[in-house]
């Protein structure tokens, strides 16, 4: 999830000694526990709002072990994460249902904790009580809305197809290896929404060997794009270190897709997933 940062200074500390040293705090990891159902969203103010406080240098870890509960709910706090400047980690450590899963697909990482996982994503539940007509009106119109709500909150983790069966009444169960899968398809469908593009070995056939390399190494930083600056932060530090050891401008452009594949793009994607 790329977003907007802005500077951030944390509270001044003086030295308590006499010195000429005083400190300040530069982040903060914010831990979150989401083990309990998710239900009316006052009683979420303190999460949501930690979320949303949260500096660009900060890290907010929410671990996640909940039946799940009221999407309203939910769906304040993934507007807390989506507002959120700092770096957020979504960590499945149990039972992860419903609305839970709706919170935890919004991570800009997740890890997965394989032998506790039980996940499952289902069709919402609601009631609603009046006249007759009124409540067939509600129900129709709930339909529709919550394929619109799925789409936007699942999509890129879920395909088209699940989207419409879960909406449909199905429950879907998803093993850990299942969820790895989704989690690296979420990433990847975020960055192609941000603007940043998804680096396959096809993209890079197309092209010369003169055109990867001044898509890989541009000659100054203005060069780049935002979206491309946002990308350059995943692979900025290999890319240096590959310019240097592997001696790309020397190379055939074979070999050098072959290097851009094996220790860049095809594993930098990973990094954000982890199987515990």
């Amino acid at each position: 999830m790329n977003k907007n940062k802005k500077a951030y200074q944390g509270d001044y500390l003086s030295s308590p000694t006499t010195g000429s040293v005083s400190s300040y705090p530069f982040a903060y990891t914010h831990e979150i526990l989401i083990d309990r159902d998710i239900d009316n969203p006052a009683n979420w103010r303190e999460e949501i709002q930690c979320i949303r406080n949260a500096g660009p240098n900060d890290v907010v870890h929410m671990l996640i072990n909940t039946d799940g509960g009221r999407l309203d709910t939910a769906f304040a706090i993934i507007n807390a994460m989506q507002h959120c400047q700092g770096k957020i980690i979504t960590e499945l450590v149990g039972s992860c249902c419903s609305a839970g899963t709706a919170i935890f697909v919004h991570g800009d990482e997740f890890i997965i904790n394989e032998l506790q996982v039980n996940f499952m994503i289902h069709q919402a539940s609601h009631g609603y009580a009046g006249i007759d007509s009124h409540v067939y009106d509600y129900a129709v119109h709930s339909r529709e809305h919550l394929k619109t709500l799925y789409k936007a909150v699942y999509g890129g983790f879920l395909s088209d197809e699940e989207i419409d069966s879960v909406t449909n009444g199905r429950e879907l169960w998803l093993k850990p290896e299942e969820i790895l899968e989704r989690c690296n398809n979420k990433i990847k469908h975020d960055g192609e929404l941000s603007g940043v593009p998804e680096y396959t070995r096809e993209f890079f056939e197309e092209m010369t060997k003169e055109q990867i390399i001044d898509i890989l190494f541009p000659q100054e930083p203005e060069e780049l794009s935002e979206e491309q600056v946002a990308y350059d932060e995943l692979v900025s530090k290999t890319k240096k270190v590959l310019e240097t050891s592997y001696n790309m401008k020397a190379k055939t452009k074979e070999l050098l897709i072959e290097k851009i594949m094996d220790e860049v793009f095809e594993v930098g994607w990973k990094t954000y997933v982890k199987l515990k």
